[in-house]
C-alpha cells in the first residue's frame, strides 16, 4: 500500500511539471491586413498552433509606456459587437499560417475594448486547406 501512495504521488507530480512546462512556453504571431497594410501582432503562453486563435485577446485603445499611440476598431453598421476585415488576410501563430478573403472579430459588450477571433472564423482558418507549417 505505501508504494501505491509513493507511485500516486510520482505520478502527480511527473504531470504537474510537464504540464506547467508546457504551459509557460510564450509563443508569437499576428493578423496581417495585406490589402491595408496592417499587422495585428499578438503573443501568449501555451498551446501555439492556429487553433490557439480561439482563446486570443486583441486590445484596442492606447498602448505605449506614456499612452501615446492608439488604435481602434470601427464596428459594423449592422452589428455594434462585431468588426469584420475582407480582402487577403494572413494569419500567424507561432510558425503556422494561414489565408482567407475574410475575418470577423466580436466583442462582449458594446464599449469593450477587448476583440477575439469569432469562432466560425477560427475554425475556418484552422481547417483551411492553405494552413501550413511555415520552414
Amino acid at each position: 500500500m505505501k508504494i501505491f501512495r509513493q507511485c500516486i504521488i510520482a505520478i502527480g507530480i511527473a504531470v504537474s511539471l510537464a504540464s506547467s512546462a508546457y504551459a509557460d512556453r510564450l509563443w508569437e504571431g499576428y493578423i496581417h491586413l495585406v490589402d491595408s497594410r496592417i499587422k495585428l501582432p499578438f503573443a501568449d503562453y501555451g498551446h501555439s498552433d492556429l487553433s490557439a486563435l480561439k482563446h486570443l485577446e486583441i486590445k484596442t485603445g492606447r498602448v505605449g509606456k506614456f499612452h501615446q499611440a492608439g488604435f481602434a476598431f470601427v464596428p459594423d453598421d449592422d452589428d455594434p459587437f462585431q468588426v469584420t476585415f475582407n480582402g487577403k488576410i494572413r494569419v500567424f501563430v507561432d510558425g503556422w499560417s494561414a489565408e482567407t478573403r475574410k475575418l470577423r472579430l466580436v466583442r462582449k459588450t458594446r464599449y469593450s475594448n477587448t476583440w477575439k477571433v469569432h469562432p466560425g472564423d477560427v475554425k475556418q482558418v484552422v481547417e483551411s486547406s492553405k494552413a501550413s507549417k511555415e520552414k
